[in-house]
């Protein structure tokens, strides 16, 4: 089956664009297999991703990971200021904002934290054109090697999320840390780090595996 979008990519100056096809038939078929091309040769595209929607069974959460290695909160709205044209395109119904280890390994104080990601959440609106746009928080569980001050403010984090869900009707907070904290994810022995933690900070398969379950777990209500 073949399709052309009447959607014109010509132009001066750079542009992010999105279409949604028509229902897709499957005349019986279990799988289908989606190529997407342009049509010129001379004026070449950049094909930025695909998503599926199912209009029959719109059940299910898909996440789409858009961070890097390493990034703070600060670091997350510094690199990507004019990601607005693309975030509006791939049609997100809410944003995950998942920070907390790296952002104590440069220092940020729960205060700094707080103010950071009310920062962040106000660019991820201003990208969506929507004030409204739903943000879930969810802080790092705990990790060793931090000095007594630092471990002091990183445990104060899932507050200062809480304090801006507090004020905000549009955010919603998981407190990951407390919730793996039940789990034998802390300081104070019995603990199960050796399991969940590589180095003390990087999260094992397990513990990475383990992580998501209880989140989506309490996120979704299982």
């Amino acid at each position: 089956i073949e399709d052309v979008v009447s959607l014109s990519l010509a132009g001066q100056s750079f542009a992010v664009k999105s279409f949604v096809t028509p229902i897709l038939s499957r005349n019986g078929l279990r799988y289908l297999q989606l190529e997407v091309l342009g049509s010129e040769t001379s004026a070449l595209t950049d094909i930025l991703g695909v998503r599926f929607i199912s209009d029959q069974c719109p059940q299910g959460v898909v996440i789409q990971g858009l961070s890097a290695g390493g990034l703070s909160v600060r670091d997350f709205a510094e690199r990507y200021g004019e990601a607005g044209d693309l975030f509006r395109a791939m049609g997100f119904n809410a944003a995950i904002l998942h920070f907390g280890a790296n952002d104590i390994n440069q220092g940020a104080t729960a205060e700094t934290f707080q103010l950071n990601t009310e920062m962040l959440i106000a660019r991820i609106r201003a990208w969506t054109r929507d004030a409204q746009f739903p943000v879930i928080l969810m802080s790092d569980p705990y990790q060793q090697g931090l000095d007594v001050a630092s471990e002091h403010e990183y445990a104060r984090y899932p507050g200062a999320q809480r304090v801006i869900a507090a004020t905000d009707p549009h955010v919603l907070v998981v407190n990951s840390r407390r919730l793996m904290d039940d789990r034998g994810w802390k300081a104070d022995p019995p603990n199960r780090l050796a399991e969940l933690l590589e180095d003390g900070i990087h999260y094992t398969s397990r513990g990475a595996i383990e992580l998501a379950e209880t989140e989506m777990a309490a996120l979704l209500g299982w």
